[in-house]
C-alpha cells in the first residue's frame, strides 16, 4: 500500500520517500525547483556530465542504455517516490543511462550541493538511499540468475508478472501497465532476443492469458501468467 502525504502525493513504502518520515521527507520535497516533464521528454541524458538529481512526485519513467552498436536497451522503471541522477550526484561521474518520462512526471530537481547537504545532515535520507541502492542491487542480481535458469517463454512471462504486480493497475478487463512498453524493451528485459519474445507473447495471447496493443500490454489472467512463469 503506498503512503499519501497531505498533499495528495503518495509513494510506495519501499522507495526512497516512502522509506523516511514524514518531517524530513516534507524538508527533502521543500529542497530545489519543481518541475514538469511531458511524456517523451528526457530527464537524464546518458554520458552528461550534469550531477543534479530528480525526486519523482508523480508519474512514471524508463530507464534505458545506448550501447557502441547503436541499440537501446531497457534497465528498468522508476516511479513516484523514487531517485533518480544519484550516481552521478555521489562521484561526479557521467550519467550511465538515460531517464525518460512515460506521461506527464512531476519531480522535484535539487542540485548537488543542497543533494550532499541533505544526506549528510539527515541520516534517515542517507540510511534510505542506501537501502534503496542495495535493494535495486540485489533485485537485479536476482533476477539476473533466476532468467538465466529459464527459457525464453518463462522468462517473458516472469517478466510481465513482476511489471504487473509492481507498476499494474487492476481493471475490469485485467491488469494494465502504467507506462509504455514496447516488444524489443520487453525482449531487453527478459534477456531474451526478439524473435523468441514475439513468439513468447503469441504463446500466451493464444491462451488468453495477455492482449498486446502498440506498446501496451494488457494481462487478462495474472494467475495463469504467474503459473506459466512458475511463479508461486
Amino acid at each position: 500500500m503506498s503512503q499519501t502525504d497531505a498533499s495528495g502525493d503518495s509513494w510506495l513504502p519501499g522507495s526512497f520517500l516512502g522509506r523516511l518520515e514524514p518531517a524530513v521527507r516534507a524538508q527533502i520535497l521543500s529542497t530545489g525547483v519543481r518541475r514538469r516533464f511531458e511524456a517523451g521528454q528526457v530527464l537524464l541524458h546518458q554520458d552528461d556530465l550534469s550531477t543534479h538529481v530528480y525526486l519523482l512526485v508523480s508519474g512514471v519513467v524508463k530507464v534505458t542504455v545506448g550501447t557502441a552498436g547503436g541499440r537501446t536497451i531497457f534497465l528498468s522503471v522508476r516511479t513516484a517516490g523514487e531517485v533518480v541522477g544519484e550516481l552521478a550526484a555521489t562521484d561526479d561521474g557521467p550519467r550511465t543511462a538515460t531517464v525518460t518520462a512515460c506521461g506527464v512526471v512531476h519531480a522535484r530537481e535539487i542540485n548537488v550541493r543542497d543533494w550532499r547537504e541533505l544526506l549528510a545532515t539527515r541520516s534517515s535520507a542517507s540510511a534510505a538511499l542506501h537501502f534503496v541502492l542495495t535493494e535495486r542491487l540485489r533485485a537485479a542480481t536476482s533476477r539476473r540468475i533466476e532468467l538465466g535458469e529459464h527459457p525464453a517463454s518463462v522468462r517473458v512471462a516472469r517478466i510481465l508478472a513482476y511489471f504487473v504486480r509492481r507498476y499494474g493497475e487492476r481493471y475490469e478487463h485485467g491488469w494494465e501497465l502504467t507506462f509504455p512498453l514496447t516488444q524489443p524493451e520487453l525482449a531487453a528485459a527478459a534477456e531474451c532476443s526478439l524473435t523468441s519474445t514475439q513468439g513468447a507473447l503469441r504463446e500466451l495471447r493464444l491462451r488468453g492469458v495477455i492482449e498486446t496493443r502498440y506498446r501496451w500490454f494488457v494481462v487478462r489472467d495474472l494467475v495463469a501468467l504467474e503459473d506459466h512463469a512458475g511463479l508461486d
